[in-house]
């Protein structure tokens, strides 16, 4: 089908001999010039010679799978509805919904570029703009428009880090030569507010035993979202091994049960309070059904897996009790990688424990472990 595409013919030939070359395409289109590979300024096809070689960049487009109107856009450059960005937008947002499906991005993921491209969102504020008319000038006129709008520089950071994914797709795919340059906003670093050892111990004993296991395990190091999905065939009841391949993606029952974070698998030991735990809430036969190692007793569904809400809700109950103010990422995960760094445990081994891929992702435990004793530096002395 593709070597049937288009025809080449001479369009005229004008004043001093020189001639100008026409690539036919119709009902698509007929292209008469190429853009220079360095400036991107369009070049008339000044022989058969090139013609031949736009015809066939287009040939082999369509061959690998782009439609014949992406394969004919990259030279015609035409100002049409395909060609806008919101309609580029919305066909990229529609292959990363089939993304999602296949368990690549997590629904959360999706749901955000879904309502950035929505009426109501803020990619529309590109109306009628082709993707060959963004430049660093538009982006930081954007990027302005949605402070303007009360966002914060941390969700323009979200945004414009989403525009950019989309862009590097098109470039991937040859629709657009290159990418520009993209504005930089300044986000203030987030401090985690964490709690000690002692304290942490204290909120966790204040929930109820029957609920109380799916804190013990976040305590070890587990996101919220290991918790949830770990499974009773996850854990082995001889060795007290437990195996975290898994992540619920969402806060909702429906949310999928799909690959780590990381998307990586790691076994921990835990630890006798735990598997004490275990031993006496948890019926072993679970493991040949599915069942939820961490269940919610008082969900509407009796053995249904703890949602976001529920979980965070429960922890905030019980900080509340104990007096402190301390959100159960930070409280668990966050307190326990701090504690452990300052009790003289090595990166690496937190790193693996925790099933970070890249130490830096480590490291920000490090800064909150430090402590600079300002009052023997800047101490003054007495004579």
């Amino acid at each position: 089908m593709a070597r049937k595409i288009g025809r080449i013919f001479l369009h005229k030939q004008l004043r001093g001999g020189s001639k100008r070359w026409i690539v036919d395409l119709r009902p698509h289109g007929r292209i008469i010039s190429s853009p220079d590979p360095v400036t991107g300024e369009p070049l008339p096809l000044a022989s058969r010679k090139s013609a031949a070689a736009v015809l066939e960049s287009i040939r082999g487009a369509y061959a690998s799978g782009r439609t014949i109107q992406e394969a004919v856009a990259a030279f015609t450059r035409a100002r049409t509805p395909e060609n806008t960005l919101q309609a580029r937008y919305g066909a990229w947002v529609a292959r990363r919904r089939e993304d999602c499906t296949n368990g690549e991005i997590s629904p959360t993921y999706l749901r955000e570029l879904v309502r950035y491209g929505r009426a109501d969102g803020y990619v529309p504020w590109w109306r009628d703009t082709t993707i060959w008319e963004v430049d660093y000038g538009r982006l930081d006129d954007w990027s302005r428009s949605l402070a303007k709008q009360g966002l914060s520089p941390n969700t323009r950071r979200k945004v414009l880090g989403a525009f950019h994914a989309f862009l590097a797709d098109l470039r991937r795919r040859g629709t657009i030569d290159g990418l520009p340059e993209f504005p930089t906003i300044t986000v203030d670093e987030h401090v985690p507010r964490t709690t000690t050892l002692e304290v942490q111990d204290e909120i966790v004993a204040a929930i109820s035993e029957e609920r109380r296991g799916a804190f013990l395990a976040a305590r070890l190091g587990l996101r919220p979202g290991e918790v949830r999905a770990s499974n009773v065939a996850d854990y082995d009841f001889d060795t007290g091994v437990l195996t975290i391949r898994a992540a619920m993606k969402g806060p909702c029952s429906s949310a999928p049960r799909d690959v780590t974070k990381e998307r990586n698998w790691r076994r921990i030991i835990i630890d006798a309070e735990l598997r004490e735990w275990i031993e006496k809430w948890v019926n072993p036969q679970g493991a040949l059904d599915g069942s939820a190692l961490f269940v919610n007793p008082t969900a509407r569904r009796p053995g249904s897996r703890w949602l976001s809400n529920p979980l965070r809700e429960e922890w905030n109950r019980a900080a509340e009790k104990v007096g402190v103010r301390v959100k159960m990422y930070e409280g668990t995960k966050h307190t326990s990688a701090t504690e452990a760094l300052r009790g003289g445990r090595r990166m690496e081994e937190i790193q693996k424990a925790l099933g970070h891929r890249d130490r830096r992702s480590t490291e920000k435990y490090a800064k909150l472990a430090e402590v600079t004793p300002v009052d023997d530096i800047f101490r003054r002395r007495k004579s």
